[in-house]
This record gives structure tokens, sequence and C-alpha cells, in this order.
């Protein structure tokens, strides 16, 4: 049973949710599981001070578990959206992590570069 037929599944049962509603809910999932993981990985690598190091080896783990989901969504979109989406997500919750967790400056630079981010998911996402 592949994710299409459960997909399908789900629909026939609930109308208010077709094919394309819960496809999209499912590599949602899929993307914000994977940048959550990439982000707190960053934390750990971030605290980290010599390669030996209790959260470098926690950050590698965290950046090896992140294949689950891209594997799972990659089955899902093309290759190009969800890498451009997937890092677009991932830069706009660094920017946020970096202000809130490490209380990094929000700078011009920082808004146009979440600015380009937003852009070119907005551009994937609308073919």
């Amino acid at each position: 049973m592949n994710f299409d037929s459960v997909s399908r599944s789900i629909s026939a049962r609930i109308p208010l949710l077709n094919h394309n509603v819960v496809k999209i809910s499912w590599v949602t999932i899929l993307i914000a599981s994977g940048v959550a993981a990439t982000i707190v990985a960053d934390m750990f690598l971030k605290k980290g001070t010599v390669l030996t190091s209790r959260n470098v080896a926690i950050g590698a783990v965290l950046y090896a578990l992140v294949a689950v989901p891209v594997t799972l969504a990659y089955r899902e979109i093309s290759f190009s959206a969800l890498l451009i989406i997937w890092e677009g997500v991932t830069i706009l919750a660094g920017l946020a992590v970096g202000m809130l967790w490490f209380h990094e400056p929000l700078t011009v630079r920082t808004v146009i570069a979440a600015l380009f981010a937003v852009t070119a998911m907005i551009l994937i996402y609308s073919q």
C-alpha cells in the first residue's frame, strides 16, 4: 500500500479532503519534521566545541534522521520543488532560531534573504 492509495482512500471517506489536499498536508508534515530535525541538529552543532563532543554526535545523528522524511517527500513531489521549498523553510526557521535562541540581530540583509526565500517558494509552488 503506497501513499497515493491511502490518500485516495481518505479522500473517498471524507469528501472535504480531496486527494491534493491530503497530499499537500502529508508533504507539509514531512517538510516540517525534516526541517525541525535539521534546525535542532544545527543548534547542537553550534553548541559543539570539538569533533568528539556529544553535541556534535547528536547533531550528526539528527542530520542522518533527516533522510527519512526527505526520502518520503521525494516520492510525492519533484526534486527541484522539494529542494526549493525545503531550503526556503529551513532558511526562515534558521533566521527565527538565530534571532530568538541565539539573540542574533535582524539586519536588512537577513530580511532580504528571507524575502528571496519566500519568493522562491511562491514561484516554485505556483507552477
